[in-house]
């Protein structure tokens, strides 16, 4: 095996934070006796990969970029992924037991894509993405509050230890800048409790002008390079509410209305592509609202919603125990027909909070 090295980006912290990229550390602090100083290198966090036979592209999900490795010499490019604006878009923000769409100036959202996979266009490489975001949350073992206190930990749970380290704050416990975009989101009902995270840019003096939140709640079309050509923008949110109405953004091992909306939403977490007749599609799992939504990306310049499927069973107080259907989609495998044992497409679901596997038959209507 060959280890890829990430340490020629060990002085290119600053150049790749101006891409969007994230560095969520507590670098300078002392925790536990350990005075902490992460490189780039030991800071990025590779996900997921697909390949071409010449080129692997790699998910660096916490840190918000992509690295690229080209096979013939296993030279790797890094690429921040910039982050997505949400002032002309609808998103719900707040847990309120109710669909309650809204646009925000100063809201921005990291990318951060757990799945990848990738397909050709014109004899190029293009690339998918579920853009599901992910903060850092780390915990050591103490005896006690007051040992974990001790050691400069932030905050000590009994079931968990002591935290370590998190960069996931709600915007109302961040500093603001005085008369900036996130003061105004700080104060507003329908969006400061929204999940967002520490590692954004901030002024000289430490406080925020901008608020970022994890992941894009969409998925993604990219060249090559790592430019955007497409995004389902509030596409995932809107077509979920318009189905579930109140019981949308709920979590995947319970039915309770509304209760993701300040974390990540519906949270895309897997993504794979296929051709089923002569178009290509994209999958996409929603791991927290489950089921499946497709897209047809034949054209990546051209992409329309095609369908939604999701089994799962949404009456309010059942929970993963009531065999309520298939629950959080992690995985997805396309199976051509050309290689499928009953000659139609398959799209196989590893579900990870229901413990099933899901084989679905994919046909053109």
């Amino acid at each position: 095996a060959t280890a890829i090295s990430f340490e020629a980006y060990n002085g290119e912290q600053t150049a790749l934070e101006a891409q969007g990229m994230l560095f969520p550390n507590p670098n300078g602090r002392t925790i536990n006796g350990v005075l902490i100083n992460n490189t780039v290198a030991q800071d990025l966090e590779p996900e997921y990969i697909t390949a071409t036979n010449t080129t692997a592209y790699v998910t660096l999900q916490e840190n918000n970029g992509l690295a690229i490795v080209d096979l013939s010499d296993n030279s790797v490019s890094v690429v921040g992924l910039g982050l997505k604006n949400w002032e002309n878009l609808l998103i719900d923000s707040q847990e309120d037991g109710m669909v309650s769409f809204a646009s925000f100036d100063g809201l921005y959202g990291a990318y951060q894509p757990d799945s990848i996979a990738n397909f050709s266009w014109q004899g190029q490489t293009f690339l998918v993405t579920a853009n599901e975001g992910d903060a850092r949350e780390y915990f050591f073992d103490v005896t006690d509050e007051a040992a974990c206190t001790a050691a400069n930990g932030q905050d000590y749970d009994a079931g968990d230890g002591c935290l370590a380290f998190t960069d996931e704050f709600k915007i109302k416990n961040l500093p603001a800048a005085p008369g900036s975009a996130f003061e105004i989101l700080a104060n507003d009902d329908r969006v400061r409790n929204l999940r967002v995270t520490s590692a954004g840019p901030t002024n000289a003096n430490g406080e925020y002008e901008i608020a970022v939140a994890y992941g894009a709640r969409s998925f993604t079309i990219w060249d090559q390079n790592g430019v955007v050509v497409f995004d389902s923008a509030d596409q995932m949110e809107r077509i979920t509410a318009s189905i579930y109405g109140d019981s949308f953004n709920s979590t995947d091992d319970e039915n309770a209305k509304d209760d993701r909306s300040e974390n990540k939403g519906p949270e895309p977490e897997a993504i794979t592509v296929g051709i089923v007749g002569d178009k290509t599609y994209a999958f996409v799992g929603l791991e927290r609202m489950g089921g499946i939504m497709i897209f047809d990306i034949t054209n990546p310049f051209s992409v329309d919603f095609v369908d939604y499927y999701n089994n799962r069973n949404v009456t309010e107080g059942l929970n993963f125990n009531d065999a309520i259907g298939d629950l959080a989609p992690e995985s997805l495998v396309f199976i051509p027909a050309s290689d499928s044992p009953t000659a139609t497409p398959l799209l196989l679901v590893g579900n990870e909070v229901s413990g099933s596997l899901a084989v679905w038959e994919i046909s053109e209507k």
